[in-house]
This record gives C-alpha cells, structure tokens and sequence, in this order.
C-alpha cells in the first residue's frame, strides 16, 4: 500500500534546488548559443552582401528573436515545477531514509518505510524495510536483556 500524493514540491531543498538551478544555467546557455549564433550568421550575411553593415544584420535578427524569447520565459516556469516535481520522486525517498536511519541509530522504533506509486528507490525501501525486519527485533531483545540485567542488580 502506498502512501497518498504529495503536498509538498520541494523535499529537499539543497539537491532540488541545485537541480532547478542546473536548469536555469542550462536554458541561459542555451540562449547565449542562439545569440552567438546569431551573430556569427550576421557576420557571415554581412560579408556575403555589399553594402550591409552588421549591425543591420544583428537587429534584424534580434527582431526576430522576441517571439521565441517570450514564450521560452512563459515555458521555463513549467519546466522548472515539472523539474521539482520528478525530483520529489527521489528527493522525497531519499528524506524518508535518512530520517528512518537516523531514528535507528538514536534507539528510536522505526516503521516500516511505504513509498508513494511513482517514487523512485521502491527496491531500496522493500531491503530497507528487510533490514529493519532483522534490526529492530534484536535491538528488542537486547533492550529487554539489558532491563534484565540492571533490575537483577
């Protein structure tokens, strides 16, 4: 059984946020390669026609950049939830796991980790949850050994 959808966009916000802001890097750079572009065409027109100064060339061309640039900056805000919400399905996880552990090694009882359908790691959480299996019922007796052993004395 999984556990329901969830509220949250951002899990983790240091790999989430490295990630959306790996997106922005790669969509600037993506328009400085049209640009440059661009502009290695205008020089080349210019040469190629007498009597065309590149500057002429370049804002022409940049005239006709406008168009694609808006709808490029009214698309990237879609791309940049979709980006955090794909890696919500890891980042999520992967918060679960380290929580979990955590509560293991501070002697905390641990339930069992469910993942949401869709999540990435299901493998991971079902070993996970094998070795949780084998863990906790001999921390308990340990535990009950140990009370045992403080109440004889």
């Amino acid at each position: 059984m999984s556990k329901p959808k969830r509220t949250k966009l951002i899990a983790d916000s240091n790999v989430q946020g490295a990630l959306v802001w790996r997106l922005l890097s790669y969509w600037a750079f993506a328009w400085l390669v049209v640009l440059m572009l661009v502009t290695i065409v205008a020089v080349m027109f210019s040469i190629v026609a007498e009597g065309v100064t590149v500057t002429t060339v370049l804002s022409r061309a940049m005239g006709h950049l406008w168009f694609p640039a808006i709808i490029s900056i009214m698309v990237l805000p879609i791309m940049v939830r979709d980006c955090l919400r794909l890696s919500n399905k890891f980042a999520g996880p992967v918060l679960r796991f380290r929580r979990a552990m955590q509560q293991l090694a501070d002697g905390e009882q641990v339930q069992p980790i469910k993942l949401r359908d869709g999540d990435f790691w299901q493998d991971l959480g079902n070993d996970f949850n094998r070795v949780l299996a084998q863990v906790q019922p001999k921390e308990a007796v340990l535990k009950e050994d140990e009370e045992d052993l403080v109440a004889r004395v």
